[in-house]
């Protein structure tokens, strides 16, 4: 049937009209040669069946703009995507008037804690990262008392980006200066971790000085730390006070504990770490938290840690973390690892040993079946746990410590994807269910190992459960919650806090002034990035590095990141099918939960994947939407972050999602940037006709269109309406030394030759079997997916090519580093001829010769590039190439020019500030 229709009218805000032979095409909708939006011929028509126009359902009603609604007569097109057709119309638009809100919020928050040199400080940095993602900047404020040691705990002294404000404190007054130099700053909010006297005192001299919210921490019973105490007795909180000042007692001694105890309920934002504490001391929630990136499997080759740890493939790995003490419960893991009389059990222990005693009777039961590993860094931490089959954290039930205390040191494992045996004790009553938390039974310790190491939960249900329950964004979005709807303290309360703390005469009425809740936002832009996969955050794409690069550059004040939209049945199909080191399906499947957790936000960006399902099943207990409810899902979004009505729209086709996108917004700024063209894959037409139409939809709604080349351009031209800009690819500014190169070949004498990036349609695999067979001094490394190609997989079969599968990008510059050589067998086709390869810009900032094949597009040629357009010229320029390189007594000579990201999206800042402007 041919295609026609009409416009028929415009009514409540609303253009109706019909249009027969669309089908499932989108129509774009034009007024006044503008883009104004997308919609479909999807309404029931019977006047025009009736009439013999249409066969089913043609009608279209679409939504017009307000900034087109005044009254006036405006000339309207629809035409429809993938056909050479247009329907036009003048029509009178009445007017309409629709309004906008903003809003903001503080951005510094203090962690203070009563000591900084031992173990409290753990709890107190887990804070610091939760409020990191609520806050720009977070201190963490505490004393270094002598008795504890005279610099900070090592896992936070090896933390980058972290702010301390710290001091050795001999005396009251060393504190009392402490606290004059914290007040030099003002906080939006003051988070007190455990209720000791140091950090009471420390917290609310900075809350009243900066008038803003407070909250105290518990993550233990701190008066169970003295054996002297019977409880939480009362004590004379002013005595204490005078007695702390004339330096009679330490301030973190039982008696300023227990006059900490009797203020806690002056507190009514209290925050606890456990179930145990909540139903003691009241509050929230919130977990000893991990980062969700820091602590990732996905990270670590687990076969070749466990080597490195001296562990074969059938030994059976039994971890205890944290320092070792009596309470902990060492002794009877070890004596329950002895009876299980199997040399397979081993057991690693990660931390400090207090007592040398226990080390000696832990050697006597176990010999060299136990391992301690003492120095393990907190940021080398998550690779020695990975190697753990199963980490057991016994605890002597009997201690007042163990009954209101859960070890950090369990989500560690359950980061990492490790089940964990912790003590059937109140802490852990809400936790049951929770996979990979396994409680202990009433039968011998060894029994339940042996049994559990038989059955050993799914790894990847393990990490699933951490993620949804202990993950630093996940804990983030509870405490977030918590600081916006804590209640005002009481003034009588906050009197009592200021007098004990400070004195009679320093109690001001109502000190501190609990802050509603603001935005948190930046100055600049806003911009909406729609990116057409779910691989964002994997591997350096050029979306991910324009979106840093925005924010880095002040192009950007907050980023709103999506990648597609994913129904269930795919997303289930990538974790079925995720073991395959070739794929990239698990490392997909992990960065689409997390996403759609939000586990992968931070401070400026927010990042989305939304999973939708037709049959309206759940997922991970929430319920799913169906893909027609993306369009509201979206709307929500926009409305709840306050994304502004100047936000800019930056889309990478194809991108389905765009229809619902716009649906549900309209944007004044849209920005499409060509990255290659999906249509010169190898698909069928159908598929070439979705491709053709959503191109068209998103070239015509941009005001600006930007490429990475002008072969990409070429192949556009017919469709683009706006500007063009085209800004090649580039690389981060990297030093290679720093890297820390990985060398998969230590200590050879070889030529390390190597290619980044995907292998599945552009990838010259005969050249590459060719170069394998040249010179048995050549060792191949191709790193990057092969989508399922068997003949690419299969030349790892060489002795001396090594297909290594997909890698996180900060692993595979690593690997990268570690090249001699880089090669880009790219086969000639109409893909390559579209491509601007990212990979030859990475190569050249680690200072690697280049070799390839055919590639095009390469508008700054790096010195060190050659090209050639054949396997025999490939050969030879590969060979003369490693005969130059010998000769070279420092490995890598970059050559001091090179294209970089920061350059390349300054120059698209100064564009989107012109056109934006204009």
């Amino acid at each position: 049937m041919a295609i026609n229709g009409c416009i028929d009218l415009f009514r409540n805000g609303e253009l109706h009209g019909w249009v027969s032979g669309a089908g499932e095409m989108p129509l774009i909708v034009e007024i006044d040669g503008k883009f104004a939006g997308i919609t479909r011929a999807d309404v029931d028509r019977p006047d025009v069946i009736e009439a013999g126009y249409a066969s089913g359902s043609s009608g279209f009603v679409f939504a017009v703009p307000p900034e087109f609604i005044d009254g006036q007569e405006h000339q309207v097109v629809v035409r429809v995507t993938g056909q050479e057709v247009k329907i036009a119309g003048s029509v009178i638009l009445a007017a309409d008037v629709r309004a906008q809100r903003h809003g903001a919020r503080g951005s510094r928050a203090a962690v203070v804690c009563w000591d900084l040199a031992h173990n409290p400080a753990g709890r107190a940095f887990v804070l610091a990262q939760l409020l990191e993602r609520l806050f720009e900047r977070v201190d963490l404020i505490g004393p270094l008392f002598p008795r504890f040691g005279r610099s900070v705990w090592p896992p936070l002294a090896q933390q980058p980006n972290l702010s301390i404000v710290h001091a050795p404190v001999a005396s009251f007054e060393d504190l009392a200066k402490l606290g004059d130099r914290a007040e030099a700053t003002k906080y939006d909010f003051v988070h007190i971790c455990k209720p000791r006297w140091p950090s009471l005192y420390l917290g609310w001299r900075l809350a009243v000085r900066s008038q803003c919210q407070v909250a105290l921490d518990i993550d233990d019973h701190e008066l169970s730390f003295f054996p002297a105490s019977k409880g939480s007795e009362e004590a004379d909180a002013l005595s204490v006070l005078r007695r702390i000042r004339q330096g009679e007692i330490e301030p973190y001694e039982m008696e300023g504990t227990a006059a900490c105890e009797a203020l806690i309920r002056c507190f009514p934002m209290r925050t606890v770490s456990n179930v145990a504490l909540q139903n003691r001391f009241g509050g929230t929630i919130i977990r000893h938290a991990r980062s969700e990136s820091d602590f990732n499997p996905l990270r670590y080759d687990r076969d070749t840690v466990r080597r490195s740890l001296g562990y074969g493939s059938t030994d059976r790995v039994i971890s205890f973390i944290g320092t070792v003490r009596k309470h902990k419960g060492v002794l009877p893991l070890a004596k329950a690892i002895a009876a299980m009389d199997d040399p397979r059990v081993k057991l690693c222990l990660i931390g400090p040993i207090e007592d040398p005693d226990m080390r000696s009777e832990l050697r006597r039961l176990l010999g060299s079946a136990v391992a301690i590993h003492e120095g393990v860094s907190f940021s080398r931490l998550p690779s020695v746990v990975v190697a753990a089959d199963l980490v057991v954290l016994p605890q002597d039930g009997a201690s007042g410590m163990a009954a209101y205390q859960i070890p950090a040191k369990m989500t560690d494992a359950l980061a990492m994807g490790v089940p964990v045996i912790v003590e059937d004790l109140p802490p852990f009553a809400d936790l049951k269910g929770i996979p990979g938390i396994i409680l202990r039974e009433k039968r011998p310790l060894f029994m339940q190992i042996a049994d559990v190491l038989a059955n050993l939960p799914s790894r990847t249900a393990v990490r699933d459960g951490f993620l949804a329950e202990f993950s630093t964004a996940r804990v983030a979005e509870r405490l977030e919650h918590c600081l916006s709807t804590a209640p005002a303290a009481d003034e009588e309360d906050q009197r009592a806090v200021s007098a004990a703390m400070l004195g009679d005469d320093a109690a001001l009425p109502c000190p501190v002034q609990v802050c509603a809740p603001r935005a948190l936002r930046r100055p600049g832009r806003d911009v909406v990035f729609l990116w057409r996969q779910n691989d964002s955050g994997l591997f350096g794409r050029r979306s991910d590095m324009i979106a840093k690069y925005l924010l880095r550059t002040g192009g950007a004040g907050r980023i709103f990141h999506f990648d597609a939209s994913i129904d269930l049945n795919t997303l289930n199909r990538l974790g079925n099918h995720a073991q395959s080191r070739y794929s990239a399906n698990r490392l997909i499947y992990e960065n689409t939960l997390s996403r759609w957790l939000g586990l992968a936000d931070d401070f400026l960006t927010k990042r989305f994947t939304y999973i939708h399902d037709e049959r309206g099943r759940s997922f991970m207990g929430q319920a799913l939407p169906r893909k027609s409810d993306l369009t509201e899902i979206y709307r929500k979004t926009f409305q709840s972050h306050g994304v502004s009505q100047e936000a800019l729209l930056w889309v990478c086709p194809v991108t389905f999602d765009f229809e619902h996108i716009v649906s549900a917004r309209r944007f004044t700024h849209v920005a499409a940037d060509l990255i290659d063209d999906q249509r010169a894959f190898d698909i069928s037409d159908a598929c070439k006709l979705k491709l053709q139409s959503n191109y068209e939809i998103v070239l015509s709604a941009a005001a600006m269109v930007f490429a990475n080349c002008h072969g990409v351009v070429k192949n556009f031209m017919p469709l683009i309406k706006s500007p063009v800009h085209v800004v090649s690819n580039a690389s981060e500014r990297l030093s290679p030394t720093a890297l820390d190169a990985i060398d998969l070949f230590p200590g050879e004498d070889v030529l390390r030759i190597g290619y980044v990036g995907d292998m599945r349609d552009r990838f010259d695999v005969e050249a590459v079997s060719k170069l394998a067979q040249a010179d048995p001094r050549y060792r191949i490394v191709l790193v990057g997916p092969t989508g399922g190609n068997r003949v690419v997989e299969a030349l790892g079969r060489n002795h001396n090519v090594t297909v290594t599968g997909p890698l996180r990008y900060e692993v595979a510059r690593q690997v990268a580093a570690g090249f001699d050589i880089a090669i880009v067998p790219h086969l000639r086709n109409a893909l390559t001829e579209t491509m601007n390869p990212l990979k030859v810009y990475l190569f050249e900032a680690l200072g690697l010769p280049v070799v390839a094949i055919g590639i095009d597009n390469i508008d700054h040629a790096p010195s060190d590039l050659t090209v050639v357009q054949d396997h025999e010229t490939f050969l030879q320029a590969v060979a003369a190439t490693a005969a130059r390189i010998q000769e070279r007594i420092v490995r890598y000579v970059p050559n001091g020019g090179g294209v970089y990201w920061d350059h390349n999206v300054a120059q698209i800042s100064r564009i989107l500030d012109h056109s934006l402007q204009g």
